[in-house]
C-alpha cells in the first residue's frame, strides 16, 4: 500500500514537469487579429499606428476553451482570473482526503517519517507558497490597473506564479501538515483545472499584448518556475 502511495506522488511530480513541454508554444493559445483594413465601431483602422491614439486591441472572440472554463468570456475576467474555479475544487478534494485519512489513518497516513517531520516540511511549503502569492499579487494588481503586461518579480520565473504557489506550495503543504496521502489529490485537481483554464487567460493576453506577450511566453515557463532561463 505504501508503495502505491509513493507511485502516486511520483506520478504527480512527473505530470507537473510535462507542463514545460508546452511552454515554448506561445502562439498555441493566440486568437487571430483583425485583418488589415478592418475598422472598429469608431471607424479606427485595425492596423497598429493607423490613426487614433494607438493600436486597436482586437476583440477576443469566445472559443471552445471558454466553454470548458465555465463559459467565462475573457473580457469578463476579474483580477482573480480563473483562481476560484481552480482553488475551491482543490480544497474540497483535500477535505475529502482528510476525511479518508481520519477514518483510516493506517493505509492513508504518511508513516515513513515522524509526524512532526511532515508538519515541518508542510509549514515550510505553506510559508514559501504564501510569500510567493503575496509578492505576485503586489506585482499583478498595479500592473493590471495600468493596463500593462506584468513580467517583473516572480513573473520573471513563471507566467503564473500565483497558480504555481498554490499547486506546488500551499496545497501540498496542507497535505504534508496532515501527513495524508489522499490529500495530495488537491494539487492534482488544481493542476488539471489549471491546464483546462489557462488557455482562456493566455488567449486574452496574446490578443491584448501581441508580440510583447509572444516574446515573454517564449522566455518564461507557464507553471514550473525556472530561474535559470534567460529573462532578457
Amino acid at each position: 500500500m505504501k508503495h502505491d502511495h509513493l507511485d502516486i506522488a511520483h506520478e504527480y511530480s512527473a505530470l507537473l514537469r510535462t507542463d514545460e513541454a508546452d511552454d515554448r508554444q506561445p502562439g498555441s493559445f493566440r486568437l487571430p487579429h483583425d485583418e488589415a483594413g478592418h475598422t472598429d465601431e469608431n471607424g479606427n483602422s485595425g492596423e497598429p499606428g493607423a490613426g487614433g491614439d494607438g493600436p486597436v486591441i482586437p476583440h477576443v472572440v469566445p472559443s471552445h476553451e471558454d466553454e470548458r472554463a465555465g463559459g467565462v468570456v475573457p473580457e469578463e475576467f476579474s483580477l482573480w482570473g480563473a483562481g476560484p474555479r481552480i482553488v475551491v475544487p482543490a480544497l474540497l478534494a483535500q477535505l475529502g482526503g482528510a476525511g479518508l485519512t481520519l477514518a483510516l489513518p493506517g493505509p492513508f497516513g504518511m508513516e515513513m517519517l515522524p509526524h512532526w517531520a511532515w508538519v515541518l516540511m508542510g509549514l515550510c511549503a505553506l510559508l514559501l507558497g504564501t510569500l510567493a502569492v503575496r509578492r505576485a499579487w503586489a506585482e499583478l494588481k498595479p500592473g493590471r490597473q495600468r493596463g500593462r503586461l506584468v513580467t517583473s518579480g516572480p513573473y520573471r520565473i513563471t507566467r503564473n506564479p500565483i497558480y504555481a504557489a498554490w499547486i506546488l506550495g500551499i496545497l501540498p503543504g496542507i497535505a504534508l501538515c496532515f501527513a495524508s496521502w489522499p490529500m495530495l489529490a488537491g494539487p492534482v485537481v488544481a493542476w488539471a483545472l489549471f491546464r483546462e483554464t489557462v488557455g482562456v487567460e493566455e488567449s486574452f493576453l496574446a490578443a491584448r499584448f501581441g508580440e510583447e506577450w509572444d516574446l515573454y511566453a517564449t522566455r518564461v515557463n507557464r507553471l514550473w518556475p525556472n530561474p535559470f532561463r534567460k529573462h532578457g
